[in-house]
């Protein structure tokens, strides 16, 4: 639900959200986010008592066009703000050059507490990074539209084992190396060439990987 308030009422009834919120009965946890995923509105999360969970956006006149997207039904409209209003579907871009540049190095931190976490026989723990990895890994494949991520990736889910850990290591490994500088070439940013070329063998050495890993088949021009 969404809630637009008068700016200059704003701030005051933003304090007084608690009270508000419990008016509609018994509450079990809330929690807000304020400039929530940085869109310019605000957030309550709630669950209630009577197991109804939800999520109540706040805005003004200001910036309540941000809150949303596509149709909507009108519940309460005291003064006609919303007479006519059409909100366009939000269409997310794709991520900048720096956001894409700190993901190719990052992607090998990741990697890092993933064999360290293999290496002391910490199952639970290296599949989590393995997870931080390959949700890295299907930022580069929906950059470049690959209609093969889901096969690739597939690997990178595994049970808790020594040999199924580390195969799902790889195989994150194997989607970056094939989707990583395809991302970097689309978007003009630069591939971390020396970094993976450190991160494939400290995976190949750590994991005993009897194949080698495939190298880029498009390295981007602008390699650092």
């Amino acid at each position: 639900m969404y809630l637009v308030a008068r700016h200059r009422d704003y701030e005051s009834f933003f304090a007084d959200r608690e009270r508000f919120l419990r008016s509609w009965g018994g509450i079990a946890w809330w929690r807000d986010r304020r400039n929530f995923e940085g869109l310019g509105f605000d957030m309550v999360l709630f669950i209630m008592e009577d197991g109804v969970d939800g999520e109540l956006a706040l805005s003004h006149e200001q910036n309540f066009r941000q809150t949303h997207g596509g149709p909507h039904v009108v519940l309460v409209d005291k003064i006609g703000l919303l007479r006519g209003v059409d909100f366009p579907k939000v269409e997310f871009g794709p991520p900048d050059k720096g956001e894409v540049e700190k993901s190719l190095l990052d992607f090998w931190i990741e990697a890092r507490s993933a064999i360290k976490a293999w290496s002391r026989g910490k199952w639970w723990e290296a599949a989590e990074w393995v997870a931080a990895m390959r949700k890295r890994c299907r930022g580069y494949a929906r950059l470049i539209q690959a209609d093969d991520r889901e096969e690739r990736l597939a690997a990178s889910f595994t049970s808790l084992g020594r040999d199924e850990v580390a195969g799902a290591i790889k195989a994150a490994v194997a989607a970056y190396l094939r989707w990583g500088p395809l991302a970097a070439e689309k978007i003009g940013a630069a591939y971390p060439t020396v970094l993976a070329q450190l991160g494939v063998q400290r995976v190949e050495g750590a994991l005993a990987a009897k194949e080698n890993f495939p190298g880029p088949e498009h390295p981007s021009p602008r390699s650092s």
